[in-house]
């Protein structure tokens, strides 16, 4: 929830390429837009951005119609046209093979190729629907997704990643202590003038299967089947467990992951309470997905705009990115 609201806030609409924020739409512009809409450009950044704050990076590879492998450099290609595919990956699936350790170089510290393998992070999957998509990509065609552009970036997750783990453990351990309360198994107490030899007689067992026999005869009186059961010496005493209401317990760690990732509990949760406290709260959450479009979203369409410039995609005009303000 916290990574798909995040997203589904930040990406409320799609934002637009312009050359004038308040002419009438240019053939150009005309021509990006069906091209964008065609290739689902803007939904497959979403799903990189999506997939960044889960692994702290996510990939965007870039298929280019060059007649060139993954794996080789791009000059220059003809046009808007020449934008094939956009494939977002994560970071499990690209991975840097390769980094450029000339000091001399412009590019020092940076990847010189990376690795994709499509399958690394499915599971479960049958072999006939299983992708199998692996190769190595030259960093002309790949735009890694982070906030500060780098595959170095710590996941959103983990600051309250203790915090998940612990509301896993409450939510679970009240449906437990609930079901153990509802069908509770009794306390059989022996008394220590018992004669079990004869309960196993009456029971058709031998002695040293009593204990099983009686396991089962416990077994079918909690099901219902058996409303009956045979006590010779024995007493029937129900097992209690006593919970606390866990509603507390699942407050505190709901809160503690909420300010980790700066989200507020009742956007997290969908339960708003007071007309007041929620258009707060609606205010707040539109004002940090808006800082983050501008801090980090932005930022990362610009660098992508600019790698378009450089290869021929996208024509050396002020491009300017056109986006509604979640505020207003």
């Amino acid at each position: 929830a916290a990574v798909n609201k995040t997203i589904g806030k930040t990406w409320e609409s799609h934002p637009e390429l312009v050359q004038n924020e308040d002419a009438e739409q240019t053939p150009r512009e005309k021509e990006i837009y069906d091209h964008f809409r065609e290739i689902r450009f803007w939904q497959m950044l979403m799903e990189a951005d999506r997939r960044s704050l889960v692994g702290g990076y996510a990939g965007v590879i870039f298929r280019f119609a060059d007649n060139k492998r993954f794996m080789e450099p791009v000059d220059r290609v003809a046009g808007m046209a020449a934008l094939v595919e956009i494939i977002p990956a994560w970071a499990g699936q690209l991975r840097v093979s390769n980094w450029d350790t000339d000091e001399l170089s412009e590019n020092y510290g940076r990847p010189t190729m990376f690795s994709f393998n499509e399958a690394q992070v499915e599971e479960n999957t049958s072999s006939v629907n299983k992708r199998n998509r692996s190769f190595e990509v030259h960093p002309d065609r790949v735009f890694v997704w982070s906030a500060d552009g780098t595959v170095h970036c710590p996941s959103s997750l983990q600051p309250g990643y203790n915090d998940l783990i612990d509301l896993e453990k409450v939510k679970g351990a009240g449906g437990e202590g609930f079901w153990k309360n509802a069908k509770s198994a009794p306390v059989l107490e022996v008394d220590k003038e018992a004669k079990l030899d004869d309960m196993a007689r009456a029971m058709n067992v031998p002695i040293d299967e009593l204990v099983d026999k009686m396991n089962e005869q416990v077994d079918d009186y909690q099901r219902g089947f058996d409303k009956l059961l045979m006590l010779q010496g024995m007493t029937a005493k129900p097992q209690s467990v006593t919970l606390p209401s866990p509603e507390h317990f699942w407050n505190i760690a709901l809160q503690s992951f909420s300010a980790s990732f700066n989200i507020p509990i009742k956007v997290l949760t969908g339960n708003q309470t007071g007309e007041r406290a929620s258009s707060e709260d609606a205010k707040d959450w539109a004002q940090t997905c808006n800082s983050r479009r501008i801090n980090s979203v932005v930022p990362n369409f610009e660098s992508i705009i600019r790698r378009f410039k450089e290869i021929g995609v996208l024509s050396e005009e002020d491009w300017k990115i056109e986006w509604p303000d979640l505020t207003e």
